[in-house]
């Protein structure tokens, strides 16, 4: 393994360890009956999805490093340069690079709420409900 993919790969590795950490911090409910518990349950439950999503393209890549199959897109099979990686090493496709693909991603509409909002708020600790856009 060269020092670039070697980097990755601890970066890989750190990414794991605080995903698992948050997961576990965010998968601790509190039970309550108030309204504003209900809404914190779904940001909760929303912030959770997005955390196994990116821990599961985490692991995904950490496997592609282990076996071989690291920095290839999986759609054309062309290579993906390192120093591209480097910066987005859970991309599996070249078109992970795309900044509109990126921005749907982190940015969809789920109902009229927008999903990085109540990231947002849930990570501040807002006790705010969510306004619609």
């Amino acid at each position: 393994m060269n020092d670039q993919l070697t980097a990755i790969y601890t970066e890989l590795l750190l990414m794991k360890e605080e995903l698992q950490s948050r997961l576990f911090e965010y998968s601790c409910f509190q039970v309550s009956t108030s309204p504003q518990a209900a809404i914190n349950h779904k940001q909760k439950a929303t912030l959770i999805y997005h955390i196994k999503e990116e821990l599961q393209d985490v692991l995904l890549a950490l496997s592609k490093i282990e076996d071989g199959t690291f920095g290839y897109c999986e759609e054309t099979g062309a290579p993906i340069p390192l120093s591209k990686l480097a910066v987005l090493p859970t991309a599996r496709t070249a078109n992970d690079f795309l900044y509109s693909v990126q921005f749907e991603k982190k940015h969809f509409l789920c109902g009229n709420q927008l999903i990085s909002n109540m990231i947002r708020r849930c990570m501040n600790n807002s006790a705010s409900p969510i306004k619609s856009v």
